[in-house]
Order: C-alpha cells, then structure tokens, then sequence
C-alpha cells in the first residue's frame, strides 16, 4: 500500500519582547519579537491548522518531541538583543532585513581573560571588546555555542539546535535579570577568525515551477515568492512541513529553505 503523503502548514508560537519591532505584526499581535516558525519545545510548541501542536502531534506518533533536532524562529530586532551566550547549542542567523542603526556583534576582538571580561559587564562597556559584524539582507552568521554576540536593529530566520537556553550577560541598563557568572562558566574567551561550519541540515532552493519529491521527511520555510505543497498555499514567512518518507511535489516561484528532518520521523 503507498504510503499517505502528509504535509502540514505551522501556525507559530508568538512570544513578546522589549525589542521587539513591528515585522512580525502579521502573525497576529504587536510587540511579537518572536515567532516560534517549526518548534516542539514545551510550552512553544508551534501549531498544525487544527489547533494540535506539533508537539502533541509527535507524540501521538510515538516519537518523543524533546528529541526533535531543529528550532526555527523568526526574530524582529528593533531595538537591542541583550549581550548574551548559549551553553548548550548552535545558531545561524539568516538577516533578512537592517534597519538604519543595525549592528550585530559576534565573538571577541581578541583574546580576553575572563577577569576582563567580567569587569567589562561591570562597567558597562562589554560592546568594545565585542568584534563587530556588518550585515545586509542575504547574510549568514553562524554563531557556535559558548559564544558571546548581541545585536540591534534586525530582523532574521534563526536556525538552532532545539534548546532555548539564554545567559543573559548585560542588558543595556533595562534593569532585567543578569546571569554574568552562569554566562562566563560557558564563554568562549578566545577571538574568532572565522565562524564555524554550519551543522544543519538544510538546503538552499530556488523553484520555479514543479520541485519533484525526494525521499525524507522534511520541513520548508518560505524565505521569497510562493506556491503550493501538498495542496497547501504558502508564501514568504511560512513554514510546513510532511513527515512522510515521500512527499508530494511542490509546485511555486519562490526561495525556500528546506531542512531534513528523516533522522527524526
């Protein structure tokens, strides 16, 4: 018997933020800073048309949620990030938009001893040890775990590993809670040359009529244009995605992002 061709369209969680700006307006709310675009975390979990998320959803199939590999945002920046590390996970930054002040820092200048490091937070003045990185639309920054960044004035599809853990290290006079000394137990005190090699398993497309179907469960996320996947509309911003090994073809004009997720499904 062939096997059933599924494919779902996602409905995000929304999450607000200080920061937050208005490019994120149309999923539903103002102040959205996120938008949790294919996730199964606890509490965030993004959503299947029918109200089911997708975290349910994997469960219902016998697959544990807290093993799913990915999580996909979308990030409006308009204001200022916190300075900040992650112990336990890896990101890449996808810039979609600048505004006019954008600035992202990634990694240090140099070398630094942590007693310089954290008299820096003390002192407010982290940002001039930061290396900082100039950004246009189209960009990819890959940040590695333990490293320090902070950025303003962007929006962004991030790519990560499916934890959410954030040390908060200074957060621009906003009074919010600090992690310093959790932050620098994980911080990579050394300068960066160059980022490392993205270890996602994505793939860039451009369609321009008919996208036969490989094997393997996957995920796509709408980076430009539109069409049709399974029957479902989609268009920039959108994520679905088919845990069959086979899908159906997909059918548009557009730039798709597309992320294997067989090793999960």
């Amino acid at each position: 018997m062939a096997e059933k061709k599924e494919v779902y369209r996602l409905s995000p969680y929304l999450k607000k933020t200080i920061w937050a700006g208005k490019k994120l307006s149309r999923c539903g709310a103002e102040g959205i800073g996120e938008a949790y675009l294919l996730s199964a975390l606890a509490g965030r979990s993004s959503r299947l048309d029918d109200g089911t998320t997708l975290r349910r959803f994997f469960a219902r199939r016998g697959l544990s949620p807290d093993a799913f590999p990915l999580l996909v945002k979308a990030i409006d920046v308009e204001g200022a990030l916190s300075v900040q590390v992650h112990p336990d996970k890896d990101e890449l930054w996808l810039i979609r938009e600048v505004y006019a002040d954008a600035a992202v820092w990634v990694g240090f200048r140099c070398d630094v001893a942590l007693s310089e490091c954290r008299e820096a937070l003390r002192e407010g003045r982290i940002l001039s040890l930061l290396n900082p990185i100039k950004v246009v639309p189209g960009n990819e920054i890959m940040i590695p775990k333990g490293t320090i960044h902070g950025a303003r004035g962007v929006t962004f599809y991030e790519i990560q590993d499916n934890r959410d853990l954030t040390f908060r290290l200074w957060d621009h006079h906003r009074g919010r809670a600090l992690q310093i000394e959790e932050g620098l137990s994980v911080l990579d005190l050394h300068r960066r040359d160059a980022m490392a090699k993205n270890p996602f398993p994505i793939r860039f497309e451009e369609v321009d009529g008919v996208l036969p179907p490989r094997e393997g469960a996957k995920a796509i996320l709408c980076l430009k244009g539109k069409g049709h996947w399974g029957g479902l509309p989609f268009t920039a911003g959108d994520c679905l995605f088919s845990p069959s090994f086979s899908s159906p073809s997909l059918f548009g004009r557009a730039s798709l992002l597309t992320l294997s997720l067989e090793k999960f499904c």
